[in-house]
């Protein structure tokens, strides 16, 4: 019998040294082999059997004859010794011959590198390896990592560890050259992440419009004025992609001049943000949210087509910051515990002369506080999953409590707490059950209500195509449905109907409405969701339906809404009926040339409205329009003309008007 055994593996170039402790003592250095080693055998006078061999992953090798042989933790020498045993009831006295031709070491002696900026490693420790050789062996350290506040974990001879720190980031640049530090078998690099390392792009800009409107106030025709509204101002983008932080911003601060009918200049201020930290890592973050933007205060004024012409709208500013704390229960239960604080401040115009007014159309600031805690199943739940939510909320509005700010006599109070159950039949399909308490109380006795929850229903995904979630039962107190649901019908074709029901204030909606990813940031359009901000509470039912395709370079939008709004929560009556539809046209003309187009109608019905038209039901007919042109051949320069068409049809006296407005605008990327 013969074997390449400890003197054999030393002799390779890529065999781990004896540990320090062996050496020290004077012990003959071995090795034991490890997964993914490649063994050259050789059995005397039996070429068949002779070859290399690949120790697969769950420690053994596979060779003619004899089958799978246990190899890890095993010395070369021995596991000669195994061959030969079991070669033996096949041939007379068999003699093999085991050499490691490449090592990568036994478990204990591999070197680990982990962290949360990278993705855990596992090398091979080769004699002489350096912290350095290791990070170059993975390719180098990622964006995400703090190299500098690395450290080394290493065994001791008591069986405990230390830390030995290194700067890996200083190592990889060339700097300190001589901080690096020499591996033994069996150490962990752990590489922290950075909070701040990772993508970052700010982008300062200027932007500017000048429109032109034949109808500047949205009056009758023989009421209505001209005027020239040019705006320009600075900007900035800015985006954030670390480890640790997930931010996007836009925003932009105009100074506006009317012409031709003589009104006062003013500042206009636009902004869109969201940004999410995590400052200690799967323990405490933060998520923050702000909207500055023209909104309609009262959804029975007419508005323009044109975003320049802020008529019947005013300036609202909405703001969230939300800490919150993570738990993770082993692999049963994932915890949150998060506070939610949102203010919002609404621009008061007491100059404003709209002749019709909605009932409770009084838009105050508002400060909102809101505790809430959540458990979810973890991945040890399979078919049955479960997700239990507990909150509590105080809404305040300005005003009503003196000198000191925020009230307390417009108060409302939210409690609720909710069970939702899923439970997977199939692959494709589960059943969905909801069951909870529901409190609101209202400084109006009829927005108030105390009672259960509870919903049935489903969610089907037969494919990644296909998506449909429904429910019904009993929500804030009333009967309802809830519906979303999706289903690709090609790569080019989507189809999409949802149906919701919501109550809350218009500040709370608002703050609903806030942006929660950086694609909300990019892609906000501030044609969805018109609606009244007052400090109404109002149950709000809403079905939509829509479709998108592309064919060729032409993108199709086609959506349909209708929408019940009820002033009184509890056993109210329908204050305002709409149904509607907008169509969206997208076509790039040339590589820097894109024409957009859209055309929308809604029918609304309104019910006790105040003002002139006190006590009447008023029916508007509401159209709108715009073609748009862009033009993006400049470097960091945008180019846009475009035109808009808005018209009410009213069975109101004098409330009809139509506005055609043409506008030329600019930006520029600094």
């Amino acid at each position: 019998m013969t074997a390449g055994g400890p003197t054999a593996a030393k002799a390779q170039d890529a065999t781990p040294d004896s540990t320090d402790r062996a050496a020290a003592s004077g012990e003959e250095a071995f090795y034991e082999i490890g997964t993914d080693d490649l063994l050259s055998i050789d059995v005397r006078g039996e070429p068949e059997l002779s070859n290399e061999y690949l120790v697969r992953p769950d420690g053994r090798i596979s060779m003619p004859l004899i089958g799978d042989v246990e190899a890890v933790g095993q010395m070369p020498e021995a596991l000669a010794d195994t061959i030969e045993e079991r070669l033996a009831r096949y041939l007379t006295d068999p003699q093999a011959t085991v050499t490691v031709a490449r090592a990568t070491g036994t478990i204990a002696n591999r070197i680990r590198i982990i962290g949360g900026a990278l993705v855990p490693r596992s090398l091979p420790y080769n004699k002489g390896m350096t912290a350095l050789d290791a990070v170059l062996a993975i390719g180098g350290l990622p964006e995400t990592a703090d190299g500098n506040d690395a450290y080394i974990l290493r065994r001791t001879e008591d069986g405990n560890t230390r830390q030995v720190p290194i700067k890996l980031e200083d190592l990889e640049e060339g700097r300190d050259p001589g901080a690096n530090r020499t591996l033994k078998p069996g150490d962990t690099i752990v590489v922290p992440e950075s909070f701040l390392a990772g993508d970052w792009r700010v982008q300062p800009f200027a932007t500017s419009r000048i429109t032109y409107t034949d109808n500047v106030d949205l009056d009758p025709d023989d009421q209505k004025e001209d005027a020239l509204i040019t705006e320009v101002g600075p900007g900035v983008s800015f985006e954030a992609d670390t480890a640790r932080l997930q931010a996007a911003l836009e925003g932009s601060l105009l100074y506006e001049r009317t012409s031709l009918n003589q009104e006062e200049d003013d500042i206009r201020a636009e902004l869109a943000g969201t940004a999410t930290a995590e400052w200690v890592e799967n323990l405490f973050w933060t998520d923050a949210a702000a909207s500055v933007s023209q909104q309609t205060i009262d959804s029975s004024r007419g508005t323009s087509s044109n975003v320049s012409n802020d008529a019947s709208t005013e300036m609202v500013q909405t703001y969230r910051l939300s800490p919150y704390l993570t738990n993770r229960l082993g692999r049963y239960v994932f915890t949150e515990l998060r506070y939610a604080g949102t203010v919002t401040l609404v621009e008061d115009d007491e100059d404003t002369n709209d002749t019709r007014l909605r009932p409770g159309s009084d838009a105050s600031n508002s400060i909102e506080h809101q505790v809430s805690f959540t458990a979810r199943s973890g991945p040890r739940f399979d078919r049955y999953s479960w997700t239990a939510t507990a909150l509590a909320s105080e809404l305040n509005f300005e005003g009503d409590g003196g000198d000191s700010g925020f009230g307390n006599d417009s108060d409302q109070s939210r409690r609720e707490a909710v069970l939702r159950n899923r439970y997977a039949l199939t692959r494709s399909f589960a059943l969905i059950g909801d069951i909870g308490y529901q409190k609101l109380e209202s400084d109006d006795p009829t927005d108030s209500f105390e009672a259960p929850l509870y919903a049935a229903g489903f969610q089907w995904t037969p494919s990644p195509d296909t998506d449909v979630l429904a429910t019904y039962g009993q929500r804030n107190n009333n009967l309802t449905l809830e519906l979303d649901a999706r289903h690709d019908v090609s790569a080019r074709t989507t189809l999409t109907a949802s149906y919701e029901q919501e109550v809350a204030t218009g500040q709370q909606r608002l703050a609903n409405r806030l942006p929660g990813t950086i694609q909300d940031v990019q892609t906000r359009d501030p044609e969805t969701g018109r609606f009244s901000i007052s400090d109404e509470t109002t149950l709000t039912d809403t079905a939509e339906v829509g479709a998108e395709t592309r064919i060729g370079r032409n993108t199709f939008r086609l959506t349909g809404t209708y929408r019940t709004v009820q002033e009184d929560v509890e056993d109210g009556e329908t204050n305002e009926e709409s149904i509607g539809g907008r169509f969206t046209f997208v076509r790039p003309l040339s590589r820097v040339v894109e024409f957009s187009s859209f055309v929308g109608y809604e029918y609304v019905e309104f019910d006790d409205l105040r003002g002139i038209n006190s006590g009447e039901t008023v029916e508007d007919d509401n159209y709108r329009g715009g073609l748009n042109l862009s033009y993006t051949g400049f470097q960091d320069i945008t180019l846009s003309a475009g035109y808009t068409y808005s018209r009410r049809d009213s069975t109101a006296p004098n409330d009809d008007y139509v506005e055609n407005a043409f506008t030329v605008s600019g930006r520029i990327d600094f």
